[in-house]
């Protein structure tokens, strides 16, 4: 009964649709009807009840709903969403079902426990971003990898300057900065076999709204509806993922333009030591490639990468 109500407001989204039209269309009382409306709303719908208007979905959706989303079919990434209103992290979500024989898209409007690069934890407060991961099919070699990084901040930086108007800079690997603030993060998880990827899952961290802590994109002015913004993020990362196969050129072209690593003095930790030198560019892998004393330049395939006075 639930969902035949969200699909006739969904049909009628952005106008009212009266009390007395729902319960005629399900043959119950328009009592019941509140009921199941205040059930969805618990949810994490967004509706408006009027008095003598009735029943809408807001036109300005803040946070994101468990459905109503249009997902675009595309070659490397599933279509199905896994929505929960509270999870661990969305990462745990997506191998889960995995493990299950499914591939998805997991969403959530919380994470208690949501996690970042190095094992740093990503704070993702209830309808504060956009918290997801992504399953892609493991066609890939491992030795894309640094390339599938790029590919995933090109993805979100691209995305908003196309949509929405706002200019972002990406730090090397795969952070996304606005207003010299840090807005999104992407984190990479994957297993092998041999020398091919079994399992390849993206998790992504959009913050919308100002957490007090990073920066967010609120502080650009514009409306981003967040049910349309897990759509675009889907469709671009296809476009990027392809790219890495098609037209990798086009990849590093976008991220060498619109980054605020090369230039600057770095120092980078990982699991070989540390690197420190001014950053001067990125190979065709996606390799960071560093000068260090002397004129000596080393290339760096992952690591903790710190940006000395930026």
């Amino acid at each position: 009964m639930q969902s035949q109500i969200i699909d006739l407001l969904f049909e009628n989204q952005g106008k009212f649709i009266s009390g007395r039209q729902l319960a005629d269309r399900l043959n119950i009382s328009t009592v019941a009807v509140w009921k199941r409306i205040r059930n969805l709303i618990e949810k994490g719908y967004e509706i408006e009840a009027l008095q003598k208007k009735g029943y809408r979905l807001t036109n300005r959706p803040t946070c994101l709903w468990p459905s109503g989303y249009k997902i675009p079919k595309t070659k490397w990434l599933p279509n199905d969403i896994v929505f929960n209103t509270s999870v661990s992290s969305t990462m745990d979500i997506a191998k889960r079902e995995y493990k299950n024989g499914k591939s998805v898209i997991a969403l959530a409007r919380e994470q208690t426990s949501g996690r970042g690069r190095h094992k740093r934890s990503w704070l993702s407060a209830t309808d504060a971003g956009i918290y997801m991961t992504v399953t892609v099919k493991p066609d890939f070699s491992m030795s894309v990898l640094p390339l599938i990084n790029l590919a995933s901040s090109v993805a979100i930086s691209k995305l908003l300057d196309k949509q929405y108007g706002i200019h972002t800079k990406i730090k090397w690997p795969n952070d996304i900065f606005f207003n010299g603030k840090k807005i999104s993060g992407i984190l990479i998880e994957t297993e092998t076999e041999g020398n091919e990827l079994a399992y390849l899952a993206i998790g992504i961290g959009i913050d919308l709204y100002d957490n007090g802590i990073y920066g967010s994109l609120s502080e650009a002015g514009s409306y981003i509806n967040p049910i349309k913004f897990v759509s675009f993020i889907v469709q671009e990362l296809d476009i990027q993922l392809e790219n890495i196969i098609m037209n990798p050129e086009c990849l590093l072209s976008y991220w060498r333009l619109n980054n605020n690593t090369i230039g600057n003095k770095v120092i980078i930790s990982g699991s070989g030591g540390i690197v420190s030198g001014i950053a001067r560019d990125i190979d065709s892998s996606g390799y960071l490639i560093v000068e260090e004393n002397r004129g000596r330049l080393s290339k760096v395939i992952s690591g903790d990468l710190v940006l000395e006075g930026v």
